[in-house]
């Protein structure tokens, strides 16, 4: 085979390496409007980090073995947008929030819980 046949096959072969590989960072994962969101000590873990904008509705289960809470703020922080309080030890509850694009933050507010690793930020798209 010419060297220029082997080039341009390789080229080719490279291309197609490539292009199947995806070459770039992976799209995120956006789920729609329901939130699994497990809390134990002491961390808090949902289902996805991203979802679409409008209603959301989040079910939180407490798998650790202490009373938790769970606490949606706005993008900028400054204030609560949804609660639910006193989530005892196997419970699960349900909140449902209307939310636009941005980033929130989700918390565990019983003293000391977030200081300990109790708070994730999930993305609004």
């Amino acid at each position: 085979m010419p060297k220029a046949h082997r080039l341009a096959l390789c080229t080719v072969l490279v291309l197609l390496v490539t292009g199947c590989a995806g070459g770039g960072k992976k799209a995120e994962q956006v789920a729609p409007g329901v939130v699994q969101v497990s809390e134990k000590e002491f961390s808090i873990d949902p289902s996805s980090k991203a979802v679409a904008a409008g209603r959301v509705t989040f079910r939180v289960k407490n798998e650790g073995s202490i009373e938790h809470n769970f606490v949606v703020f706005s993008p900028d922080k400054s204030k609560k947008l949804a609660e639910l309080d006193a989530i005892k030890p196997g419970q699960s509850q349900e909140l449902v929030v209307q939310l636009q694009p941005g980033e929130y933050r989700l918390v565990c507010t019983v003293p000391g819980h977030e200081e300990a690793g109790m708070h994730t930020t999930l993305r609004v798209q």
